[in-house]
């Protein structure tokens, strides 16, 4: 039986002392404590990624089977990207480097532009931001699936091509997948307080996940 929340209410009535202190005592004895708390809401699911295949910085196959058991924050850029990627990139270094010794996180950057992002271009801008491939992978596939991929998996918008300025349309947003693939947020880039409420749901993931480990499940 869960113990009774602290609510005593004496009625006015005067009634004899020992009376009162009894069932009092009796109550306290057993445990008085604050009612359970409200359970917290579960983020919720959006989506789930379909296969894909893309090769990564490295020129190595990167599929949804790299992602499964990990939970991993995706973004999308290009390097010849005349706009947004280079902060895109600078925060998500910074959300990497602090998670760079958590083997449970990875962090997934894919670029828009296959025609140009090589593995080797890939791999050259990794570099000059200090990269770690071990949690921070570059990835890109052709451009075809790579719209297909944006559009129904991560459910966002890709334009078809290079404008006159260079920019090819595409979300700033990071995304937030779980272990089993699912997109389960979706959180502004270029806004510290929505980069901290992906923060949140990230450990909310991870607690989730060491749950149920140590349940079995």
């Amino acid at each position: 039986m869960p113990p009774m929340p602290c609510r005593f209410q004496l009625s006015p009535p005067a009634l004899p002392l020992g009376t009162l202190l009894g069932p009092l005592l009796a109550v306290l004895a057993a445990g008085c404590a604050p009612g359970p708390p409200a359970a917290q809401d579960e983020l919720p699911i959006y989506s789930q990624i379909k296969n894909f295949q893309l090769t990564d910085q490295a020129g190595e196959a990167f599929g949804r089977n790299e992602l499964l058991g990990r939970v991993w924050v995706v973004d999308f850029i290009f390097t010849r990207c005349p706009s947004v990627c280079s902060e895109l990139s600078r925060r998500m270094r910074s959300l990497a480097w602090g998670r760079r010794k958590d083997p449970r996180v990875g962090f997934l950057s894919i670029s828009v532009d296959p025609d140009f992002d090589r593995p080797e271009v890939l791999a050259a801008y990794a570099a000059a931001r200090g990269a770690d491939p071990g949690n921070w992978t570059l990835a890109t596939g052709t451009l075809k699936g790579l719209r297909e991929l944006v559009n129904t998996s991560f459910l966002l918008p890709m334009g078809e091509g290079r404008d006159a300025a260079g920019e090819i349309a595409h979300s700033s947003r990071f995304v937030l997948l779980d272990r089993a693939a699912q997109v389960r947020g979706f959180y502004s880039a270029l806004e510290d307080e929505s980069t901290f409420e992906l923060q949140t749901a990230l450990d909310q993931l991870l607690a989730s996940q060491a749950t149920a480990e140590s349940e079995g499940k």
